[in-house]
């Protein structure tokens, strides 16, 4: 289960990379080519360990999103 998730964070996150990369290329748009490196940046450190590292949940980084506001 956790390495299914661990790989679900990391395609994401190459994902907003290879759009980064693709809109750099073109020279435009650079304001959403920003946004998707941030993205990958903020999926980084949510992705777990494969093999665990035994991190205790009260060091894992904290939701950096408010989802009540339905947005």
């Amino acid at each position: 289960m956790k390495e299914q998730v661990a790989e679900e964070w990391i395609q994401r996150g190459k994902h907003d990379l290879e759009a980064a990369k693709i809109l750099l290329g073109h020279g435009k748009y650079l304001d959403v080519a920003v946004f998707h490196i941030h993205q990958a940046i903020e999926k980084h450190p949510k992705v777990p360990h494969p093999q665990g590292l035994g991190i205790k949940e009260s060091t894992r980084p904290r939701t950096t999103h408010n989802r009540s506001h339905g947005f």
